[in-house]
């Protein structure tokens, strides 16, 4: 089933999880994509599993610059921004992220699965795919693919020097540039990549009080390929990437405690923290890829190390309000995180093919060390703006104030206690999978694989009494059934387990120190076709997840340390209908619908939310909708105008357990239009035109509910340069 293209492909399609069938002659055709995401080259048609896929061109015309971006065009995968920038919360169909745990995402870049989700909100360039795999891939991808598995590839190098330098200016004082070089230094033998990006941005939100804007950011970001050919058959690749960033952080506005509405006049109300807060990161990457082909088949090994270094600083109270010493109802603060990830990971596969077989069997190691602190200091002053130079810590009080209980009782200072977690996990995993052609119509894949991982967590001043350590594991099965009725129609059956290791919350001896491992069990229904003689894909799916204690953050306000809370059984169901339709010669639409009903069957964690059975799980937009349209014409013969427009709409959700804090449906509009040649272009965009504004967080704070307000309306030019 495949689709050849009739030109080269029209810059910016959305190329959704379209499957391609056959060599049909049509005028217009869509492109067909070949994607990696089951560590093999296959193309979409090929895997029976819910794929949203972007090719190099498709990553140009829609701008897509991050997560937040693609995740607006791919069914029932969501991404609001967090405290900072290292605690987004990621949902894919239903699975959400908790503050303390992993993503339910496996997020992997070249091979290399990132070890926590620090690295995955980050800046993207010079990227040649994006693969959005939705459903448990645990089969595959192991712990933390409970929810499905995003798989990045980016841009290679070739025999002849090409490169491309883009430039953005836009409102809230916002540049933008990066570029890439590749090349051969010894043609067939050394090929190279580097590249790089740089942006600013002075913000879109303000403080009121301070006078400033809180969504600052400025980021520089350096990246290097090297690609060996060593002989015939085989092939080493190093890779390298060093990201530094600092960005405005925890500047929630606040509104009245009977507000439930987390949208309602989000973008009239400004921030009012006396204290600004900030984040400055530091992120490395390192990898080496070795490819070795043999008569038997392919083998890969992969050593990768992820480093993040991350300081955090903001109000905490988010008010410029006074202590209440009279009543003592209010008390003004301010908190600083200190957080670092540091891994290790190895993997070995070996794929074989036979006319009739496809297999692959592989083995994964993994250690990751995280280090964080976190700190509360009291404002005495409350009133005044303040930054980190004027709060300190006594070394002798930060030895003896270990939690919010035993705080510094001193009183001689405004520092009241640290709370500090060393965590480590050691994990492995075995894993296997074959594809067995029964008939030209029929195949049936099986794959099998065993993840174990040991985690321990202490804090070093009081390592006896809060050591824990324990051993999680998990067998994650995968059956998929694929029927080609035709060469345009394939419809496939698929039943997968996935799994989120468990671990410990931060150290206080009234909390439950484990939170258990989640398990989700998914079975799906799908089908893939071409229509209309090559001119439109379709492509849809229906899905079915049970998941045994899902993971779920609160702040618990006796402790205030972060605490995962288990939520015992839940469900979540829903579909999932993809479409791109290429009627004429430059004129492409793309659709995307998906809906995802996940609730709370049973919760027993705590009687602190009542009886909560029902409920939805928070975080979780009800559905999410994405429809675009790209119209390219020629103007001259070496010149072509393309334009672009992406309605995206997003479904209701609840905030929290107990479903009082809300947001209803939002809409977007984004649009992009623009001129190109073969080398050069320039585009005019507008994100978000209609100027919606939504809450990406909220909660219950100690003045009020807290709410995070998205980007309002931003403009400007993007140029490019391609040689």
């Amino acid at each position: 089933m495949k689709i050849k293209s009739f030109r080269k492909p029209l810059v910016g399609i959305t190329l959704l999880s379209a499957a391609v069938a056959g060599q049909v002659q049509a005028q217009s055709l869509i492109e067909e994509l070949v994607v990696t995401s089951r560590k093999r080259a296959e193309t979409l048609q090929e895997i029976p599993d819910s794929i949203t896929a972007f090719g190099r061109d498709q990553i140009e015309s829609a701008g897509i610059k991050g997560f937040g971006d693609f995740a607006n065009l791919t069914p029932n995968l969501s991404m609001n921004e967090g405290y900072r920038p290292g605690v987004a919360k990621i949902t894919i169909r239903g699975m959400i992220t908790p503050a303390v745990g992993d993503p339910p995402i496996a997020y992997v870049i070249d091979g290399i699965t990132a070890p926590s989700i620090d690295f995955i909100n980050q800046d993207l360039f010079a990227i040649e795919r994006i693969e959005v795999l939705r459903g448990p891939q645990g089969a595959l991808y192991g712990k933390g693919a409970v929810g499905g598995a995003i798989n990045i590839v980016t841009r290679q190098p070739g025999n002849e020097v090409e490169g491309q330098v883009k430039a953005t200016v836009g409102n809230g004082g916002t540049t933008n540039i990066n570029g890439y070089v590749s090349g051969p230094i010894v043609e067939d033998k050394v090929l190279y990549q580097v590249g790089g990006s740089y942006s600013d941005k002075d913000g879109f939100n303000e403080n009121s009080f301070l006078n400033e804007e809180t969504d600052f950011s400025e980021r520089t970001t350096l990246q290097a390929m090297l690609q060996t050919m060593v002989s015939d058959d085989l092939t080493v690749d190093f890779r390298a990437k060093y990201a530094d960033s600092e960005d405005g952080i925890g500047n929630y506005t606040l509104v009245g405690f009977d507000e439930i509405d987390a949208n309602k006049d989000i973008g009239d109300v400004d921030a009012t923290a006396n204290i600004m807060g900030i984040s400055e990161r530091d992120i490395f990457e390192a990898s080496v890829k070795a490819d070795l082909f043999t008569t038997l088949g392919e083998a890969t090994f992969v050593l990768g190390y992820n480093n993040v270094d991350e300081e955090a600083f903001s109000d905490g109270d988010y008010t410029n309000m006074p202590d209440d010493l009279v009543n003592f109802s209010f008390f003004a603060g301010a908190q600083e995180t200190l957080y670092e990830v540091e891994s290790y990971t190895a993997e070995f596969r070996f794929t074989g093919d036979s006319e009739v077989l496809e297999w692959q069997v592989g083995a994964y190691y993994q250690h990751r060390k995280i280090n964080s602190e976190f700190s509360w200091f009291s404002d005495w002053v409350g009133t005044a703006e303040r930054d980190r130079s004027s709060f300190t810590i006594p070394r002798a009080e930060y030895d003896m104030a270990i939690s919010a209980i035993d705080f510094d009782a001193d009183f001689g200072t405004e520092y009241a206690y640290t709370i500090v977690d060393e965590n480590t996990s050691d994990s492995w995993a075995v894993f296997g999978q074959a594809d067995y052609d029964v008939n030209d119509e029929l195949s049936i894949a099986f794959a099998l694989r065993y993840d174990e991982d040991k985690r321990e967590s202490f804090d070093e001043r009081q390592k006896d009494v809060s050591k824990a350590s324990e051993t999680f594991s998990q067998t994650q099965p995968k059956l998929q059934i694929t029927y080609n009725w035709s060469e345009d129609m394939m419809t496939y059956f698929s039943a997968s387990k996935g799994f989120r290791s468990g671990g410990f919350n931060e150290y206080d001896p009234t909390i439950i120190r484990t939170f258990d491992k989640e398990v989700s069990e998914n079975v799906e229904l799908g089908f893939k076709s071409v229509l209309w003689g090559g001119a439109m894909t379709l492509s849809g799916a229906v899905f079915h997840i049970d998941i045994e204690n899902t993971q779920f953050t609160r702040l618990n306000l006796s402790t205030f340390t972060l605490e995962n809370l288990g939520i015992d059984e839940s469900t979540s169901q829903g579909v999932e209908l993809e479409a791109v339709i290429q009627p004429m010669e430059g004129l492409r639409f793309n659709l995307g619908y998906g809906y995802a009903d996940s609730k709370i069957d049973k919760f027993t964690a705590t009687e602190d939310y009542g009886d909560i059975d029902g409920n939805k799980v928070p975080g979780v937009h009800k559905y999410n909708i994405n429809a675009g349209v790209e119209y390219t014409t020629a103007v001259s013969d070496m010149m072509d105008a393309v334009v672009r427009v992406d309605l995206i709409r997003k479904g209701p959700l609840a905030w929290e357990l107990d479903n009082v804090i809300t947001s209803d449906t939002s809409d977007f509009m984004n649009i992009r239009a623009g001129i190109q040649t073969e080398n050069y272009g320039v585009t005019l965009f507008v994100e978000n035109a209609t100027d919606e504004r939504v809450a990406t967080e909220a909660f219950y704070g100690a003045a009020g509910v807290a709410r995070m307000p998205n980007m309002p309306r931003f403009y400007g030019v993007e140029a490019s340069y391609k040689f």
